[in-house]
């Protein structure tokens, strides 16, 4: 019957072991958005850290990535916690980039160090994000010319009509990330003149040069100077406006008649006097 007590016992001269209880960190990766505007917002990335083991971690060192193509605003690239216990989280780690140039990148791993109960060293990484676009708005110039036997800035015409040219213009470097979108010239025609006010260009991108003819019936004689906005959407959709003021001039006021009095010399009364002066 006394035999049974000793149950609960180790025998004697041995040691027990203390229960190891493993960490299990798990680490995600996410950002604000995978497209991204050159000169627009910046990348917010966060990262989550958690223990969903039994068993505590210590001397948490998390280093995250900073892609190519990026630099960092804010918040630092590495996090060290002393102890993280089982089953909590550590606050979201949050960091900023700012795109440096256009293009398709990768935001690598997030690596977590620790050591485990036992005192091993332990890395586990994050998931990827495998598709960072970066895209830019070229530089955009919006040329006006006006037709009377040849193309010109300023024209002079005493037809009943004029033909009217619109050269847009997408300077960058690179078409698969700079563009523009849905373009559409707008333009602000002054009363003596009638026709299309809205020209649709489309998608123009970088290294693109889209230009546009319409004809227009001039009503009055009129100093008509003609300008434009540009109404487009960048590569993420969000809709932008440009003016582009005083491209053309139409003028179609016609040549002033100058009247000068001419005298005649001499008058009839002067004759006499003429005469004398000249024998």
């Amino acid at each position: 019957m006394g035999s049974g007590c000793r149950n609960g016992h180790a025998p004697q001269g041995s040691e027990v072991q203390p229960i190891i209880r493993e960490a299990n960190i798990k680490v995600e990766l996410s950002v604000s958005t995978t497209k991204i505007l050159l000169d627009g917002d910046e990348l917010i990335v966060f990262v989550n850290v958690e223990n969903q083991g039994r068993g505590k971690a210590f001397d948490v060192n998390v280093a995250a990535p900073i892609p190519n193509g990026f630099e960092l605003r804010s918040g630092i690239g590495t996090w060290k916690i002393k102890m993280l216990d089982a089953f909590t989280k550590m606050p979201v780690l949050v960091y900023t980039l700012k795109p440096t140039q256009v293009g398709i990148y990768k935001l690598d791993t997030v690596n977590v160090q620790y050591y485990n109960e036992a005192g091993e060293k332990k890395v586990v990484k994050s998931n990827t994000i495998n598709q960072l676009l970066v895209y830019g708005l070229p530089k955009l110039s919006l040329v006006g010319e006006a037709f009377n036997g040849t193309w010109s800035t300023y024209v002079h015409t005493q037809e009943k009509t004029v033909k009217l040219k619109f050269t847009l213009s997408a300077e960058g470097k690179n078409a698969k990330y700079e563009f523009i979108k849905n373009a559409t010239i707008k333009l602000l025609l002054p009363d003596s003149l009638d026709g299309e006010t809205e020209l649709f260009v489309g998608d123009v991108k970088a290294g693109e040069t889209k230009t546009l003819e319409s004809e227009y019936a001039i009503l009055k004689p009129d100093n008509a100077i003609i300008s434009a906005m540009l109404v487009y959407q960048d590569p993420l959709g969000n809709w932008h406006e440009e003016d582009f003021g005083n491209l053309v001039v139409v003028n179609s006021l016609p040549p002033a008649v100058e009247i000068k009095e001419v005298k005649v010399y001499p008058s009839p009364e002067e004759l006499p006097q003429y005469v004398n002066s000249t024998l």
